[in-house]
């Protein structure tokens, strides 16, 4: 017979890597109720060719209206094909900056849904 301590951690990790494969996006939750299927998507943005092939001046006003819109991203490619670099770093910078808030956040909602499980389970065996 298995001590309490034994079943809780086993369910602990159970829980936590369940937890850390349905962040990551490797596993969602009604993938984990059907049967083993191997499924591979692949998507592609429009944006990274976006302002290849355009006139140096089309691929500025380009960058221009894209960076206003808040696409960074996208201005930094149109801003290194228009021949600015400098313009083009401080948009990819500000494009870095779009990603790791957003990383901050998803890490946040995910540290705030491991301590609610663990709660839970700490409730659970008392």
């Amino acid at each position: 017979m298995t001590s309490r301590k034994t079943t809780a951690a086993l369910i602990l990790t159970v829980i936590l890597t369940a937890t850390a494969s349905v962040r990551a996006g490797e596993v969602t939750p009604e993938s984990t109720t059907a049967a083993a299927e191997s499924t591979v998507t692949i998507s592609g943005r429009s944006e990274a060719l976006a302002c290849e092939g355009l006139a140096r001046d089309e691929a500025l006003r380009s960058a221009q209206d894209a960076q206003r819109a808040g696409a960074h991203a996208k201005a930094a490619q149109c801003f290194r094909v228009a021949g600015d670099h400098m313009r083009a770093n401080r948009a990819q910078i500000r494009a870095s900056a779009d990603t790791s808030a957003a990383s901050a956040q998803r890490f946040k909602t995910g540290m705030d849904s491991t301590k609610a499980q663990m709660k839970r389970l700490r409730e659970a065996f008392r």
